[in-house]
């Protein structure tokens, strides 16, 4: 925060991060903006709360995209009495458009979309690499195993 890449304590002599390459704005230490920066740094409060969640445990966006797709298949509004195979179904289509590579335009040029996520309540827009198109190469596997 304040320039100093030596020195900071007996567990970290010195910073990691090797040769800085651009000019930065650097706090002064003792100033206003250092002390609130460093109570939060270092307060027990935010360091319990946030850290945990840094964990992939925690982490739920995959589970949340899943849940899309499980009510794209089977909308909760209708009664299926087959969920169990439409979830399977669900699982397969998942499966094979979970790791999908980016978009790129015939150029080469990655794409990119605007979204307004509800965690910010619509008002911020957040830029988004595309993916590519889902793919429904599973559909011709379950025609070949109905037939044979």
């Amino acid at each position: 925060m304040c320039n100093k890449h030596e020195g900071h304590s007996s567990i970290y002599p010195k910073c990691d991060h090797g040769e800085l390459s651009q000019d930065r704005q650097w706090l002064e230490e003792g100033s206003v903006p250092y002390k609130r920066m460093k109570a939060v740094v270092e307060s027990i409060q935010y360091l319990l709360t946030d850290v945990p969640k840094l964990s992939p445990a925690y982490q739920t966006y995959a589970l949340e995209v899943f849940n899309s797709v499980v009510n794209n298949f089977a909308p909760k509004s209708t009664h299926f009495f087959y969920s169990s195979m439409l979830t399977r179904l669900c699982v397969l289509h998942y499966k094979e458009n979970c790791n999908r590579d980016r978009a790129f335009t015939k150029d080469g040029v990655q794409c990119f979309s605007m979204v307004y996520p509800k965690s910010k309540k619509g008002k911020e827009a957040v830029v988004k690499s595309r993916p590519s198109p889902a793919t429904y190469d599973y559909v011709l596997l379950i025609k070949q195993a109905v037939v044979s």
